[in-house]
């Protein structure tokens, strides 16, 4: 009875955990995320497995199965990032019934120490995170598990039990562990050879090897037939990461995770006496699969290329040999305690000490939000932190996106400012051109590739075979030239494309070039060829990305951000701004003299000059009332023309300050257009369309108020000419508008 309480205790610490954790990390995606969801989106829509359409395949993945699961879901109906997700909580659950499978079958562990070791692994974020961030990493792990605890029970029968069914069943696993991931087959040989190595005699030996035949034939088969099927389709025997990751070479400080760079003093623990007895447990009880899963993951990581995404996504087979390790050394106690059995007082002590690792390994690792790579640590740890602890503020951010509601800091955030996702609306913004049939070049392009069919060339090579250097070699001037050789609207180069472009002025010249905080990544948008898009078209791509977008969660980034939120604020703005503004944002001919247009005449820097602005009152819906008060609460917009005497090097933004008599009461400033029509890019003399839609506040009822205008650069406003043109503090004197209400 004891024991039945104590594990019923366990199972609800583990399900109360994992849930928790699921909340916490369940709205976060990775950008990668977004790679996999393109090519399943295009194989549903007849294009094939391939990124973009029309061009020769590149398997620009390393996940087949993954895409292959993505794409079934998919084609049930179910919107692209919510299928991710119910396929990996389902490989969570599976990840979490494989380790409990696992440390019964392989270490002979006790109930109760089974539920140890699987309580441990809900409560590591590392795990816990890669589970849900929209990888094919938790199924990869279950795999792994669960083809090690089926070839044990396997090679633990009789030849007479040993089925057909069984031989399917654990060859399955074997192929699904070996198309799951690339390093997948090192894993099924070591912990092949591990379990043929825990046989008492050379009798067994021999049995454990037959037993393991039937299911190596059937996944060798299926391997086969998959490199056959990728020779044929995309005319190579490897995936094409591999050409794109090449050269990383073999390097033991790449481990150093494991006992620096933010490890805590609970973790470092935790490994040395996991690892301590998994020597025992391999030298002394003969079981030498976790060993082969730590070794197997040393091996693996000290010989490709730091991963830079936090929580030691490569990393994570050997924490689950830990947790596999610590609970063994625990099981004495466990059983011990509960049970009453008798145990040597050496062993007593072990566990005692397994328990405690266990305990503080997990309690840590629970509280731990990220813990960052030497890559992230310098940026999202700003050079001093390694770890980003859980915070009541971002519980409460997790919480709401679960819920689906707007996160605070997503609600104040900057509408032009979203961080990585701008690479999206610069996308959607910038020309009328089909997106199809334009291209973007850059890397982190997995949100702006699957929420836009635009083209892309990826620097990093993933999918993009002339960007990857020839092995000793970086990149080249041919590499950028075939980059910008298409003539994207829309390009990022990070370092060190950013400084090869530098070389050669002509490379660059066709686009504004603007520079990140330290001076990369440079962002590149074209100045000249093509207009931006119509009103009406940018609305329809916005709808198109709000209709892509998970109706039951809000998405976060990576790193907590809610993206999702995000975007939809930005759809929402769009609409605000821009329903029911009929054309392009390059006027025909400059408005008529008309008193609804004020502030004509005034010339700003000797370079621009107002052709006058307007406000017109809108209803709900985006249209205009022609004649009607606005009230508070209501929808106003400001709409001016601007034309160039010259093409401008400034890029100049709208200030529109909304006056009671000499006071401020609000501040409008806004890029020219809302961004589709920044200054370098208005033409020579063509009449440029600025619009601002602005709600209005209680405190301006029974109010008549004036917009004043000006443009300005940081420190810089513009000077305006002739000086009557303009007030005292040199804001051209625009139009009025009457706010109803009020006494």
């Amino acid at each position: 009875m004891k024991q039945k309480l104590s594990i019923l205790v366990l199972i609800l610490i583990v399900v109360a955990v994992a849930a928790a954790q699921s909340i916490f990390y369940g709205p976060r995606t990775v950008d990668d995320l977004f790679i996999s969801l393109r090519y399943a989106d295009n194989l549903l829509a007849g294009h094939g497995l391939v990124y973009n359409p029309g061009e020769p395949p590149v398997e620009g993945f390393s996940n087949p199965i993954w895409v292959a699961l993505q794409a079934l879901v998919m084609w049930v109906g179910v919107e692209g990032v919510t299928a991710t997700k119910l396929l990996s909580g389902v490989s969570l659950v599976g990840l979490l019934g494989a380790t409990w499978a696992a440390g019964r079958e392989l270490l002979g562990l006790s109930s109760s120490s089974a539920w140890l070791a699987v309580a441990a692994v809900a409560l590591n974020s590392y795990v816990v995170s890669w589970a849900w961030l929209g990888l094919e990493t938790p199924l990869y792990l279950a795999l792994m598990l669960g083809y090690a605890a089926a070839l044990h029970a396997r090679m633990g029968q009789a030849d007479a039990e040993r089925s057909v069914w069984g031989a399917l069943g654990v060859g399955g696993l074997a192929f699904g562990l070996l198309a799951c991931r690339p390093e997948g087959g090192l894993f099924v040989l070591a912990i092949g050879v591990a379990l043929l190595a825990e046989a008492s005699d050379g009798a067994e030996a021999r049995s454990r090897f037959m037993a393991a035949v039937p299911p190596a034939v059937v996944a060798g088969l299926g391997f086969v037939a998959a490199l056959l099927a990728r020779l044929t389709y995309y005319g190579k025997w490897a995936p094409h990461t591999y050409d794109s990751k090449q050269g990383a070479g073999f390097g033991l400080e790449k481990l150093e995770p494991l006992w620096g760079q933010g490890a805590t003093p609970p973790e470092l623990a935790a490994v040395v006496l996991a690892g301590g007895l998994a020597v025992w447990l391999g030298v002394r009880e003969r079981r030498w699969v976790p060993l082969a899963m730590a070794s197997a993951t040393a091996l693996f990581v000290a010989g490709v290329e730091v991963d830079w995404m936090p929580n030691q996504r490569h990393m994570l087979p050997l924490w689950l040999a830990a947790a596999l390790c610590l609970a063994w050394g625990a099981d004495p106690l466990a059983q011990w305690a509960l049970e009453g059995e008798e145990a040597e007082r050496r062993w007593l002590w072990v566990g005692g000490l397994s328990l405690a690792a266990l305990i503080g390994c997990g309690a840590a690792q629970a509280a731990i939000d990220s813990r960052f790579s030497i890559f992230d640590f310098r940026t999202h740890g700003r050079g001093e932190a390694w770890v980003r602890w859980k915070g009541a503020q971002t519980w409460e951010d997790a919480w709401r996106g679960v819920r689906r509601v707007v996160p605070e800091h997503a609600r104040t955030r900057y509408i032009h400012h979203h961080g990585m996702i701008k690479q999206l609306y610069r996308v959607i913004e910038h020309s009328d051109a089909p997106e199809a049939e334009s291209w973007y070049v850059g890397r982190d392009i997995g949100r702006v590739g699957y929420y836009s069919p635009i083209r892309i060339f990826d620097t990093p090579g993933l999918f993009t075979p002339n960007a990857i250097p020839p092995r000793g070699e970086g990149v080249t001037l041919p590499m950028v030239g075939a980059a910008l050789l298409p003539r994207p609207v829309v390009a990022e180069l990070d370092t060190p494309w950013a400084r090869i472009a530098g070389r050669d002025p002509s490379l660059t010249r066709p686009w504004e070039v603007t520079a990140g905080k330290r001076s990369m990544p440079w962002r590149l948008e074209l100045r000249e060829g093509g207009t931006p898009p119509t009103a009406p078209q940018l609305l329809a791509r916005y709808d198109r990305v709000a209709g892509r977008l998970p109706t039951g969660f809000y998405m976060a980034t990576l790193y907590g951000e809610s993206v999702g939120a995000l975007m939809e604020a930005r759809g929402h703005w769009a609409h605000m701004q821009f329903e029911g503004l009929e054309g392009g944002f390059v006027m025909e001919e400059a408005p008529a003299a008309s008193p609804e247009w004020r502030g004509r005449g005034g010339v700003l820097d000797g370079v621009v000059r107002l052709h006058g602005c307007r406000v017109q009152v809108l209803d709900p819906g985006g249209e205009l009332e022609a004649g009607a008060d606005v009230m508070p609460g209501g929808l106003a917009r400001l709409e001016c023309a601007w034309s160039a005497r010259r093409r401008l090097r400034r890029a100049y933004t709208v200030f529109a300050h909304v006056m009671v008599g000499d006071e401020r009461r609000m501040q409008l400033d806004h890029p020219p257009a809302q961004g589709v029509m920044p200054t370098w890019r208005w033409p020579e003399g063509a009449i440029v369309r600025d619009v601002a839609t602005f709600p209005i506040p209680e405190a301006l009822a029974g109010q008549e108020v004036e917009v004043r205008v000006g443009l300005f650069e940081g420190e810089h406003r513009a000077r305006v000419a002739p000086e009557r043109a303009a007030d005292a503090q040199g804001r051209v004197r625009g139009p009025t508008l009457r706010v109803g209400g009020g006494r």
